[in-house]
């Protein structure tokens, strides 16, 4: 008898049809992630760039052939250490001079100052003629006038010797070496350049509404700083922190930006020099940073029709079916992979993070929650 049968397979599919609609398995699932809304109290990332907070060109202040380069770029030298020499022959000649040229002076001056007193004392015997007195006082005084300018020049020759050493004005870096030795140079001619090693300046550029929280309504400086925390490439996992210096009067002429200037020790476990990259870490300025709206993974962005920014919501719950709806938002800046975003969206609502290219306006599919995404 075959009714049985029939009957069986009837019910069957009839318990198929009646199921199909929760088949969860055959649904496509797609990844989300909840909306967040933007915190009060924000930090963002920003690339610097590490520039010398002093530097200097020195060179010789007198005139001479250089003979000796004592250090070389890339060292650092102490107060008062020598860095260079030029050839000392002609100042020692000259300092000889001015030796022999005091010596014969002061032997004058002392051949004077007694031809004067003999004739004041004749003068006072009344054996001397006035005119002659005068004379002698003239004499006098023109030599010792010739003394103090034999000693000048005694002084002057002295001190060209020392300066035809060249030394450092403070602790520093040799950035430049800007002559050879053997070159004629002239005074002020720049032997090398140095900079300040004990700090170095970390400067980024920030948007013109962070500018506006550093300064008040008649642009006084706020109480308000910001903390800035500083990493270099291949050393990330160490962070040194930064101190706020200034923060430029005028922008960018290309990009708009303002110019924020930071005073950094110079780490010893970190090589860091004039040039280097690095990036900064900003807190502690309450709001400045914020974007208003609400904070996505950029990867949740798509494209509408007319190439406006969008995306994806599915209307349901974790772990459940929903039904896809595409959103239009508008986009704010990106910083670390999250983008603020304005829209019809609310906080919590589930916008896809990835399998968004096979979606179809009112397609149902699966929402999986997106665990692989670090919160922030």
């Amino acid at each position: 008898m075959r009714v049985p049968t029939v009957l069986f397979t009837l019910a069957v599919l009839g318990l198929w049809g009646c199921d199909s609609e929760a088949a969860l398995p055959s649904q496509r699932p797609v990844l989300v992630k909840p909306v967040a809304s933007a915190e009060p109290e924000v930090s963002r990332v920003f690339p610097g760039r590490i520039s010398a907070r002093g530097e200097v060109a020195l060179s010789f202040e007198v005139a001479g052939r250089l003979q000796e380069l004592l250090v070389k770029p890339g060292d650092r030298v102490e107060a008062g250490q020598e860095l260079a020499r030029m050839d000392a022959e002609p100042f020692a000649i000259a300092v000889a001079q001015a030796e022999s040229s005091v010596a014969g002076a002061q032997a004058a001056a002392a051949e004077a100052a007694a031809a004067l007193a003999r004739a004041q004392e004749l003068f006072a015997r009344e054996t001397l003629a006035k005119a002659s007195l005068d004379a002698a006082v003239a004499a006098n005084d023109g030599a010792q006038a010739a003394l103090r300018g034999a000693e000048a020049g005694l002084r002057r020759a002295e001190r060209n010797l020392r300066d035809a050493v060249l030394r450092a004005p403070f602790d520093a870096l040799i950035a430049e070496r800007l002559a050879e030795e053997g070159a004629q140079l002239s005074p002020a001619s720049p032997v090398f350049v140095i900079q300040s090693y004990e700090t170095v300046r970390v400067t980024i550029q920030v948007p013109e509404r962070y500018v506006l929280s550093l300064q008040g309504s008649r642009g006084e400086r706020r109480e308000e700083r910001p903390q800035a925390l500083v990493t270099f490439l291949g050393h990330e996992d160490e962070i040194f922190t930064a101190e706020f210096e200034e923060v430029a009067t005028t922008p960018d002429a290309l990009t708009l930006s303002w110019a924020l200037r930071f005073t950094l020790p110079l780490p010893e476990s970190v090589t860091v020099l004039p040039g280097m990259s690095c990036m900064v870490r900003l807190s502690g300025v309450g709001q400045a940073l914020a974007e208003p709206g609400l904070r996505l993974p950029v990867s949740s962005l798509v494209s509408a029709a007319d190439g406006s920014p969008a995306v994806w919501v599915i209307d349901g719950n974790l772990d459940a079916v929903g039904r896809a709806r595409r959103v239009p938002v508008q986009v704010g800046p990106l910083n670390e992979g999250v983008v603020a975003v304005q829209g019809e969206l609310a906080p919590g609502d589930l916008v896809v993070r990835a399998g968004a290219r096979f979606l179809t306006e009112g397609m149902r599919v699966r929402a999986v929650a997106d665990l692989g995404l670090a919160e922030r």
